[in-house]
């Protein structure tokens, strides 16, 4: 399927925090609630986080210790033409664009969430449909949604909308993204999170939490093979 390059929109309509929210509930692939240990378990977060990212670039290194075609298996750049035609089209790294998609579905372009969510980007029918009005394109359906161009450009189009309503900042931009842009006005505004990665531990949503580095780990790795 042909898709064109998107136009993103004016933000109109906003919501308290500045940001136009599709109806319909959380983000794109919905978060799965707040945390009620808040405030436990910060130092074991942050362990895991750091474990993390070490094994990324342990996979990296053996994978390019093996070569460069090993690396570039274990983290493909699938799709290719559509994720630059999105990136170009909303202004996202597409590096960036191929880590949210390897974090939300796997590179699946039929996966599909307990929530609803659905696709490579793992986008709800809601967020989907609002997007797709946004940016000119036909209204989503389960086949549209599972084609590898629609789903990219309405999901990075969408992450572009969420980076400009937090004022260019990816790190809330990717927490809304998950958990809705109306949970993350909150907890700004609320001083509950400041926004900045070294902080998310403060999110209270763990899927949230967990979201946010795991996709920022990915966007790293991808930034070392083929940026």
């Amino acid at each position: 399927m042909e898709v064109r390059r998107p136009r993103l929109p004016r933000r109109t309509g906003r919501s308290p925090g500045g940001i136009r929210a599709p109806a319909g509930g959380p983000g794109p692939s919905g978060s799965s609630g707040p945390d009620t240990t808040a405030g436990r378990g910060r130092r074991g977060w942050r362990a895991r986080a750091f474990l993390r990212r070490l094994l990324a670039l342990l996979v990296v290194v053996v994978a390019l210790a093996l070569g460069r075609d090993a690396a570039y298996a274990v983290f493909p750049f699938p799709y290719a033409p559509a994720v630059r035609a999105a990136a170009r089209g909303s202004g996202i790294d597409p590096l960036l664009v191929l880590a949210v998609m390897r974090t939300e579905s796997g590179f699946r372009p039929r996966a599909r969430s307990r929530a609803g969510a659905m696709g490579l980007m793992q986008l709800t029918p809601p967020t989907a449909s609002w997007m797709a009005t946004q940016v000119h394109l036909p209204q989503p359906t389960p086949a549209r949604l599972a084609d590898p161009p629609y789903n990219i450009v309405l999901g990075a189009s969408y992450l572009a909308h969420l980076r400009a309503g937090f004022g260019g900042r990816i790190v809330p931009a990717l927490a809304a993204y998950n958990a809705g842009p109306g949970p993350v006005t909150t907890w700004l505004a609320a001083g509950t999170w400041d926004g900045r990665l070294a902080t998310a531990d403060r999110i209270p949503f763990p899927e949230t939490r967990r979201f946010v580095q795991r996709v920022l780990g990915t966007y790293r790795v991808y930034r070392l093979l083929y940026g």
